[in-house]
């Protein structure tokens, strides 16, 4: 419970940076919710997947990690892949597990982010990457559903504000 609390003061005390993305709360409820967050890159599709996967730890910011080191942080977009935080001395979280995976148009993970672990919520995470003219546009959305007691609708804003600033991250990473 302890470290439920301070991962949520986390997301709390990085709740007032305005992220580089466009995001939005779809919907929210007591028993779930949906975020998206949107990019104009301009970069191909395929050059936005490869920084997705293969340099995921060097832009996902560490403060939204469990150890504080994203260069640990592996995603394997592979049949039984995964998004993995591996410190090699025995501690490791796998953070979603990937349900699809369609280089440079869509990655779909499952699982629940950071202290949403720890919670009776199910989330599926995406990644769709759309041509646009002069670039890709890329979002992130993430949906969750279950059951936390004060009502999973109070953390919708907080995890929209969360993975627009992550989107935000990997659009600067990308050279923008």
């Amino acid at each position: 419970m302890r470290k439920i609390v301070s991962l949520l003061l986390v997301f709390l005390s990085l709740a007032t940076i305005q992220p580089a993305a466009r995001a939005a709360v779809l919907d929210a409820a007591a028993n779930g919710f949906t975020t998206r967050s949107t990019v104009t890159i301009a970069i191909t599709p395929e050059t936005a997947w490869k920084a997705l996967t293969a340099e995921f730890g060097q832009w996902w910011d560490p403060a939204h990690s469990f150890f504080g080191d994203a260069g640990k942080f592996t995603l394997d977009p592979s049949v039984g892949g995964a998004w993995i935080e591996d410190q090699g001395d025995g501690r490791w979280v796998r953070h979603l597990e990937v349900w699809y995976a369609d280089p440079g148009r869509k990655l779909l993970m499952r699982g629940g982010l950071g202290p949403l672990q720890e919670m009776g919520v199910a989330g599926a995470l995406s990644f769709t990457f759309e041509p646009v003219e002069g670039g890709v546009e890329v979002a992130l959305t993430y949906a969750v559903g279950g059951y936390h007691p004060q009502g999973l609708d109070v953390l919708a804003p907080i995890v929209d504000r969360v993975l627009g600033e992550q989107l935000g991250r990997f659009k600067e990473h990308c050279g923008e």
